[in-house]
C-alpha cells in the first residue's frame, strides 16, 4: 500500500490523464508511469490557527485521517478497509495558518483560489466561528464544501447563507 508521499510524488512524475473542473474544483486522474496505477486526486485546503495546544492535536488528527483514507488503514474506521478495490480516489492537502484571524484566513484562501494549480475540492476548518463565517461566505461563492469540527455558532447552521458549510 503506498504511503501519503506517494500521491504528492505522483503529481510530480505522473501523467495527468483527465482534469475534471466542477466549478472551481480540479479533480485529476493521474497515471503513474512507473507502476501504471491510476488515482483520482482531490485536493483539500486546511485553514487552522496554530495558537493553542488543541489546534495542533486537531490538525494531527486530520492529517492522520487523510493518511488512513489514502492508505485504506482500517484501524480507526473499519469501513476504510472495504475501499481498497472499489475507490481509486486519494486526497492531497495543504495547511495554512490563519492565526485564528478572519483577515488572514480570507487572504490565505484567496491566494489559493486565484493560483493556477492545485485548486481545492474542499476546505477543512477554520477552528473559530469568527474565522469560519467569512470562509463559509467565500466557499459559497466558489461552490466549495467546507467541513468543520469546532465552529459552534448557530449562524453557520443557516443553509441559505452557508449552503456549503457542514459540521462533523
Amino acid at each position: 500500500m503506498p504511503n501519503y508521499n506517494y500521491y504528492n510524488e505522483l503529481l510530480e512524475r505522473g501523467e495527468v490523464l483527465n482534469r475534471t473542473n466542477s466549478g472551481l474544483c480540479n479533480i485529476l486522474e493521474v497515471a503513474d508511469s512507473q507502476t501504471n496505477n491510476k488515482a483520482g486526486l482531490f485536493h483539500i485546503v486546511g485553514l487552522h490557527g496554530f495558537s493553542q495546544y488543541a489546534d495542533y492535536i486537531n490538525t494531527a488528527g486530520a492529517i492522520m485521517g487523510f493518511h488512513h483514507f489514502n492508505t485504506r488503514n482500517a484501524t480507526v474506521v473499519a469501513e476504510l478497509g472495504n475501499l481498497t478495490n472499489t475507490c481509486p480516489v486519494r486526497m492531497t492537502f495543504e495547511l495554512h495558518d490563519t492565526g485564528r484571524n478572519e483577515r488572514i484566513a480570507v487572504k490565505e484562501l484567496s491566494n489559493v483560489l486565484t493560483r493556477d494549480s492545485r485548486l481545492p475540492c474542499g476546505i477543512m476548518g477554520a477552528t473559530k466561528s469568527s474565522v469560519s463565517i467569512p470562509i463559509a461566505t467565500l466557499s459559497h461563492f466558489y461552490d466549495l464544501p467546507q467541513i468543520n469540527w469546532s465552529s459552534g455558532t448557530d449562524d453557520l447552521s443557516n443553509r441559505e447563507l452557508y449552503p456549503y458549510f457542514v459540521r462533523t
